[in-house]
């Protein structure tokens, strides 16, 4: 007889016999006090921070309104130092950074996207300012994606990248220390307005792993963020 059934006999029986005696015995019950065992789950939360004036960090606020850069002229070279700063309590994470860039002109005081057509060469100046990054050892740049990843440094350099974990309360390095306007601005970029679009993005690191007999891109570690498809 399993160790199953034979509880389940035991118990039927018990009851039984609690009936046959009800009308001529009481017993004392007692009963434990109800213990509550509490499970927190880690959390992860993730911010973005830049250089300032006066070497100042300053953390990207809500509205996602970065640095400002007013009246550039062709050929400047801009400072744009941005990290990527964990909660003070979060989880290990692996961490990456979606890059884009867009063009914008004002239209009765308001920022208006401009529709291809009217800058014809914007994809042109396009590769060039993202070719200007000087992109900092510990970040990979993958053009298929749009995303900078965070890896760890190899001396190899035909090694597969490896991403880096950043621990709670921890700061990446800068994705890049700056980037470079074109010298050779043509007009149709005349009082336009450049945004650099960049969004973190982190994912728990513990446990995340390729399954068996399958290999990871760096993309595939952040699954959950489409979890249908890949970008």
């Amino acid at each position: 007889m399993s160790r199953k059934k034979l509880f389940a006999l035991i118990i039927a029986s018990a009851l039984v016999l609690a009936a046959s005696i009800t009308g001529t015995l009481m017993y004392f019950t007692a009963e434990s006090p109800e213990a509550t065992n509490v499970v927190t789950m880690g959390g992860l939360s993730v911010s973005m921070t830049e250089i300032g004036e006066n070497d100042e960090e300053i953390t990207i606020q809500a509205d996602g309104e970065g640095l400002n850069y007013d009246n550039v002229e062709p050929g400047a070279i801009l400072v744009k130092q941005p990290k990527v700063k964990t909660g003070e309590d979060d989880i290990d994470s692996y961490i990456r950074v979606k890059f884009s860039l867009s063009w914008w002109k004002l239209v009765e005081g308001d920022e208006v996207s401009i529709p291809d057509e009217e800058i014809p060469s914007k994809d042109a100046v396009n590769a060039l300012i993202e070719e200007s990054f000087s992109v900092n050892e510990n970040w990979i740049y993958v053009a298929e994606d749009g995303y900078f990843y965070y890896v760890e440094v190899s001396e190899d350099e035909d090694a597969p990248a490896e991403l880096k974990i950043l621990s709670g309360g921890a700061e990446t390095s800068a994705i890049f220390e700056d980037f470079t306007i074109p010298s050779d601005l043509s007009n149709e970029f005349k009082d336009k307005i450049l945004h650099i679009n960049l969004k973190a993005e982190a994912v728990q690191s513990n446990g995340n792993v390729a399954p068996d007999g399958e290999e990871y891109e760096l993309k595939d570690y952040f699954k959950d963020f489409y979890p249908t498809e890949a970008p």
